[in-house]
């Protein structure tokens, strides 16, 4: 098993964020690692944090809405940044 597997079966509540003003890469690869462990690990709670993504994108399909931070829950066992230079 790999390393982020092996995180994401020690969490139960999981955030998923890329940088300010995302684009499209940003969104892209965020949205399909939230996919992706919602479809394979269906125990875990999974939330999708862009700020200020275009309002275009502010619901996937079949997903839970794009939320800002300060809508996230109090506790979080895991947080991926991705698309981030740093």
């Amino acid at each position: 098993m790999s390393i982020l597997s092996d995180k994401i079966n020690n969490a139960e509540t999981i955030v998923i964020s890329g940088h300010t003003k995302p684009d499209g890469d940003c969104i892209g690869s965020t949205t399909a690692l939230y996919f992706y462990i919602t479809e394979n690990f269906q125990d875990k709670k999974v939330y999708l944090a862009l700020e200020n993504a275009p309002k275009s994108v502010s619901k996937c399909i079949d997903c839970t809405p794009i939320i800002s931070a300060d809508k996230l829950p109090d506790k979080i066992d895991l947080f991926i940044s991705m698309d981030s230079s740093s």
